[in-house]
């Protein structure tokens, strides 16, 4: 059994190949909003649940295009491969080639995963080239970036502000708007700070964002400029 494997070693490899192309074919005609949801966790077809189905699918054909040029190269070398797994496997006990073929299929879903980062950054890079910085992070944070773009409009570059939020996108906001300088304030549970902190900071505005939804925010003046 394992001599008739080793020698269609190749057919299988490419059996494998052609099965993820026609696989991605089937789920692209399908369109990625009726399956996506099968893999959510809310079970909805959000728009970064369905970027994600959109990148997949390139990186399956991308993959199984790959099987099917290792399974020219294994046709190539048929002879010394097909020598090697049975030597090899011969030295193995029942348990080891059951661990070896577990390994073969992480390496494969290791190899689909580095398809996808491969598709996404090379996707990144032909829609971002010849952007400015500004419009490729408005980009990325999509609808989130209405916060991005009222700070740019409202303050100016040496403007205080005091975030008040726990939602993550204020270390953002602090990294992609310098100089201007940020300030968060949590004491004893509380997030208004007295007067006097405000007065020492010498806090201009103040931005307050929903901790669930950054859409979802007001800028007011607190000082002045």
């Amino acid at each position: 059994m394992l001599k008739l494997l080793s020698r269609f070693l190749p057919v299988v490899v490419l059996a494998a190949g052609g099965a993820c192309v026609l696989a991605a074919d089937r789920l692209e005609s399908m369109g990625a909003d009726r399956w996506v949801v099968l893999f959510s966790q809310t079970g909805t077809a959000n728009e970064r649940n369905l970027e994600k189905a959109r990148l997949f699918l390139p990186a399956l054909k991308l993959f199984g295009a790959e099987l099917a040029l290792a399974s020219f190269v294994l046709l190539r070398y048929r002879n010394r491969v097909s020598r090697f797994l049975l030597f090899f496997f011969s030295h193995l006990t029942t348990r080891q080639r059951s661990v070896f073929a577990l390994y073969w299929v992480y390496g494969a879903v290791t190899g689909l995963m580095i398809n996808f980062v491969a598709v996404s950054v090379a996707g990144k890079l032909v829609h971002n080239w010849n952007r400015a910085r500004t419009q490729i992070v408005e980009r990325d944070l999509g609808e989130e970036a209405e916060v991005l773009r009222a700070l740019r409009t409202s303050t100016g570059e040496e403007a205080r502000i005091l975030i008040q939020t726990a939602n993550s996108i204020k270390y953002l906001l602090n990294y992609e708007l310098h100089p201007r300088r940020f300030y968060f304030y949590t004491y004893e549970g509380k997030t208004a700070p007295p007067p006097a902190w405000m007065n020492q900071h010498r806090i201009q505005w103040v931005l307050t964002i929903s901790d669930s939804d950054a859409r979802q925010f007001s800028l007011v003046r607190a000082g002045p400029p």
